[in-house]
């Protein structure tokens, strides 16, 4: 039996059930790295609100999947994934002179090159545990929804 998913589902899922994750640990940066942090990913600041297509992070959940883990267990290592792709853009921007990253002003030019780098410094501070309960996995529900993934069958449409 092969189980058909769309890249646009699949994708979607992935940001839905890596958002509130990436969300407590942008929260726990604070500060002017909290700030950077939430404009790298869409949360704020002006033009198009797109935090990227989370690709990584359905590669992560589509892995556990297919060697017959739980995908939403997989959510907090899929976040760490698009945490990590992310601060790599902020340094890559900065390097290159990039202005523009998702249609709209890199965060360099927003908040200067120093802030964007010490954000991209603290990223990873922010995935170390905590004391606070795990996050809801918010998705779950489309995760669920998304055929099972026995290894080899599952093929991805547009």
């Amino acid at each position: 039996m092969t189980g058909e998913v769309s890249a646009e589902r699949l994708l979607r899922a992935a940001g839905e059930a890596c958002e509130g994750q990436l969300r407590s640990w942008v929260d726990r940066l604070g500060g002017s790295a909290g700030q950077v942090a939430a404009y790298q990913f869409g949360w704020s600041g002006e033009g198009p609100g797109q935090g990227g297509k989370f690709v990584r992070a359905a590669l992560t959940l589509a892995c556990a999947g297919a060697v017959g883990g739980d995908r939403r267990r997989a959510v907090p290592a899929a976040a760490a994934v698009e945490v990590v792709h992310n601060l790599s853009l902020l340094y890559d921007d900065v390097l290159d002179g990039d202005t523009v990253r998702r249609h709209r002003e890199a965060a360099w030019r927003v908040f200067g090159p120093s802030a964007a780098a010490r954000s991209a410094d603290r990223k990873p501070c922010s995935l170390g545990r905590s004391r606070r309960p795990p996050v809801p996995v918010p998705g779950t529900a489309e995760l669920r929804a998304l055929p099972p993934q026995p290894a080899g069958s599952t093929t991805v449409t547009r």
